[in-house]
């Protein structure tokens, strides 16, 4: 999901700056981990770490979902913005049953 917004919300000349800042975030992010849960988990015990872990997780998520811009992403998902140069689709046009009987 978060690829397919990151693709339909970032401008075609911002993306591929906003996909390293993303992925350099996300790696930069895993080594800490594997160093903190070993400690924690000597610390205290093996479950503590992942409790924790959880908890802000689940933080994390609450607070995203808080914020409004990120509530109304769903709805331009599902239009989706169209290409530079493209032409909106034509509306059909009703088909009438009296076609060709010459009639009214």
């Amino acid at each position: 999901m978060w690829e397919t917004v990151v693709q339909a919300e970032i401008p075609p000349h911002a993306l591929a700056r906003v996909t390293s800042y993303d992925w350099l975030l996300s790696l930069a992010a895993t080594p800490v981990g594997y160093a903190l849960a070993p400690l924690g988990a000597s610390l205290w015990s093996a479950e503590t770490p992942l409790v924790a872990a959880a908890i802000i997780v689940a933080l994390a998520c609450l607070g995203t979902a808080a914020v409004p811009g990120v509530r109304r992403i769903g709805g331009s998902l599902g239009g989706g913005r169209r290409p530079p140069g493209s032409t909106p689709e034509r509306e059909a046009e009703p088909v009438s049953t009296a076609a060709g009987t010459g009639g009214a």
